[in-house]
């Protein structure tokens, strides 16, 4: 949207993203939004013909998605929106998987990684977060270099996003 200059409509779904994640991830809701690693179908199933029961009461209180809205929502210098939602945000902790081997991203299920979880600060400067959302130099080299298949590639294995990926993607893209 923005490459065709929908700046606005654009800030408007980012800000209602945010505003879904938050308020459904958030400890004081009964329902969750389920982790990436539950398919479409599994959370139908479960929804709309009580078929494999998901306890979506289990998603509150984290995100798997939420710190890369922060961060693009931050590289766009959108600080109202963060400053409004930070209260709630930084009762969210951030999830991601980290595998050990770089490579093992483009893997289906991975034995050896990291279950990596923060809460974001209390308060947050606002310099620093821009500077953290604007950091492109910890991108592994190997996201780069197949970065074509790795946009396809989240796309069916949305468990293996991660905000190095987000990031690279939005700033490939947008050309900031």
């Amino acid at each position: 949207m923005e490459l065709n200059d929908e700046y606005k409509l654009s800030h408007s779904l980012l800000r209602t993203l945010l505003d879904t994640v938050v308020t459904l991830n958030s400890l004081s809701n009964t329902i969750g939004l389920a982790t990436p690693y539950y398919g479409i179908n599994e959370i139908l199933y479960s929804v709309l013909f009580d078929i494999e029961k998901i306890n979506f009461k289990e998603f509150t209180g984290s995100s798997y998605i939420l710190e890369s809205l922060i961060q693009i929502i931050a590289r766009r210098m959108d600080k109202e929106t963060l400053a409004q939602y930070w209260r709630k945000i930084s009762h969210i902790q951030l999830k991601e998987f980290k595998p050990d081997n770089i490579e093992d991203i483009f893997q289906w299920r991975v034995e050896e990684g990291l279950n990596y979880s923060v809460f974001p600060k209390a308060t947050q400067s606002w310099k620093e977060l821009g500077n953290e959302a604007d950091t492109i130099t910890d991108i592994p080299e190997f996201y780069n270099e197949h970065l074509g298949i790795l946009c396809l590639y989240i796309i069916v294995c949305p468990h293996r996003i991660n905000s190095k990926v987000i990031t690279l993607i939005d700033k490939t893209v947008t050309k900031s």
